[in-house]
């Protein structure tokens, strides 16, 4: 681990790169920040380690994940490529982004799988459909590195974590769209590669009773009304290049982007 000074002064000198303001700075050991005007408590306990406490009540895991992921990628990058690396390395190819939505059996046999096609998983489920090894693992919850078949630990993976994956991604490198879902990563890296088309499967928002691998849709999102995923996903437009060439088979965020 990490000095926790070489983090914190990380998060003050690139505030502009991260979004992050720091006010007035550690008063009794606690630094206030304020970022996406959301307040985020970064507290110091002692030498040997630190928390976060996130005041705004709706997304203390992403906040937590984010911070640890600036301690991640300044110590876990070691002699691995970045992403920038990628950056339209897949022009002319389309590419397959594949959630875990129960649809996505359907929709895989709807749109034939092509030899030249990017095949991009959104953590491990798909996995169980596809069928082949897909081209890139996407992730950002770090269990899921542990949580790769065998049979798939040679698929390069994309993640926040740069201790678990086969890229780091640093934020003064390369400003991915930055959200607190795999899917949201995934989409971006298809953008990023300069794929000619971004086509998302198994897109369901939550939305049936189960995933693609048949296992019981237990996520808090699920009774989410529909509205609260297009405006998220109405980010895409802005934050991935290239976001003109996305479309969507058979999810409800039809609204959002085209129809394949």
């Amino acid at each position: 681990m990490i000095n926790l000074d070489n983090i914190f002064n990380y998060l003050d000198t690139y505030s502009n790169n991260l979004r992050v303001m720091c006010a007035n700075g550690f008063i009794n050991n606690v630094l206030y920040a304020n970022e996406d005007d959301q307040t985020c408590l970064i507290t110091r306990p002692d030498a040997n380690g630190y928390y976060i406490q996130d005041e705004s009540g709706g997304s203390k895991i992403f906040r937590y994940h984010q911070h640890f992921w600036i301690e991640n990628t300044l110590s876990g990058k070691g002699d691995k490529p970045s992403v920038s690396t990628l950056k339209d390395t897949k022009q002319n190819r389309r590419c397959l982004v594949l959630g875990s939505g129960p649809s996505l059996r359907e929709s895989l046999e709807k749109v034939m799988r092509m030899p030249s096609d990017v095949v991009i998983s959104i953590n491990v489920r798909p996995l169980e459909v596809l069928g082949y090894p897909p081209d890139y693992i996407v992730y950002i919850d770090d269990v899921v590195s542990d949580m790769i078949p065998i049979s798939h630990r040679n698929v390069p993976t994309v993640s926040i974590w740069s201790s678990s994956s086969s890229y780091y991604l640093d934020w003064l490198e390369v400003q991915y769209w930055n959200k607190s879902f795999s899917s949201a990563l995934a989409v971006w890296l298809g953008c990023f590669l300069g794929c000619k088309d971004i086509v998302l499967l198994g897109f369901d928002c939550y939305q049936g009773k189960a995933y693609c691998d048949d296992k019981k849709n237990d996520a808090i999102f699920k009774n989410y009304p529909m509205e609260v995923f297009n405006e998220n996903w109405r980010e895409a437009k802005i934050k991935c290049v290239n976001s003109n060439r996305i479309s969507v088979v058979d999810s409800p965020l039809s609204s959002v982007f085209r129809k394949y």
